[in-house]
């Protein structure tokens, strides 16, 4: 069930960004890119998705990540989401998307 949160997840990402799967599961830098994975952690992490087991997903794509990587990039969302209401409004549209389909 884990992997078909994680997967929805990276799906409803990949369309609020305007990305592809690879780009979002690639090693680039690029500030968009970081912030939707780092979004895909933050939301894995709200439904109670280990660490372990969003690595071994993200690993599954093709995005061969560590421990520190996703807390990290938890931490740095949780921040983004208390000042940034753009970023509560996000996650709210992504947690409606989530309870249709699961």
């Amino acid at each position: 069930m884990k992997k078909e949160i994680f997967d929805q997840y990276s799906d409803s990402i990949v369309r609020l960004f305007g990305i592809t799967h690879e780009e979002l599961f690639s090693k680039s830098r690029i500030i968009k890119l970081v912030d939707a994975r780092q979004l895909l952690y933050y939301m894995c992490h709200e439904r109670n998705i280990r660490v372990t087991q969003i690595q071994e997903f993200m690993k599954e794509n093709g995005y061969d990540t560590n421990h520190s990587t996703i807390i990290g990039g938890v931490r740095s969302m949780a921040v983004k989401v208390k000042l940034d209401p753009d970023y509560r409004v996000v996650i709210s549209k992504l947690k409606d998307n989530a309870e249709i389909s699961i």
